[in-house]
C-alpha cells in the first residue's frame, strides 16, 4: 500500500506539481529507499534507469558545513517560517491521538536547537506524525485505533512537515 501511495504521489507531482525538467531522482543505497524512488519514478513516468542511487547525500556529503553552521541555518529558518495555528491546530489532534502520559504535551515540551538538529517538541510530534503515515501506508491500524477516520492523518502529517 506505502509503495501505491508513493506511485499516485508521483502522478500527482507529474501533474500539478510544475517540476522543472529534466527530473532528476536520486536514492539512498538502501532497498526501502530504491523501492521507493521506483515507485515515485513509475508515476512521474520516469524511466527506472534514470534512478541514481547514490549514498553521498543522505551521508555526511558536505563535512564543511558544521554543527555551527547547521544550528545557525535551523535557527534562521525557525525564524523566518514560525509555527502557525495550522501546526498548533494539527499538534492538538495528534496529541488527541497519543494521549497524556507521564511526559509533558507536545507542546509544552521546550525546542532545542543544538548540535547541528532540532530537538523537543517539534522533533518528537514531527516522529509521531511521521510513525502515523507509515502505519496508514502500510495499512495497519493507524494510531493504536485512535483515529476515526484514517484521512485524518494527512492533517495531522502537517506536524511533520515544517
Amino acid at each position: 500500500n506505502g509503495l501505491s501511495i508513493v506511485q499516485g504521489t508521483g502522478k500527482w507531482l507529474a501533474a500539478h506539481g510544475g517540476l522543472a525538467h529534466p527530473i532528476a531522482v536520486t536514492s539512498d543505497n538502501v532497498t526501502r529507499d530504491i523501492e521507493t524512488s521506483h515507485a515515485l519514478a513509475s508515476g512521474l513516468a520516469f524511466p527506472a534507469s534514470g534512478i541514481v542511487v547514490n549514498h553521498a547525500p543522505f551521508g555526511n556529503a558536505c563535512p564543511g558545513l558544521n554543527s555551527s553552521y547547521r544550528d545557525a541555518a535551523i535557527e534562521a529558518n525557525l525564524r523566518r517560517n514560525p509555527l502557525t495555528e495550522r501546526y498548533y491546530t494539527a499538534l492538538a489532534a495528534l496529541q488527541q491521538v497519543t494521549g497524556k502520559g507521564a511526559a509533558p504535551l507536545l507542546r509544552d515540551i521546550p525546542n532545542v536547537v543544538a548540535g547541528g538538529f532540532l530537538d523537543g517538541g517539534i522533533e518528537a510530534g514531527g516522529s509521531l506524525a511521521e510513525r502515523l503515515l507509515m502505519e496508514l501506508g502500510g495499512d495497519m491500524t493507524v494510531g493504536w485505533g485512535r483515529v476515526a477516520d484514517p484521512m485524518d492523518v494527512y492533517n495531522i502529517v502537517n506536524v511533520h512537515s515544517i
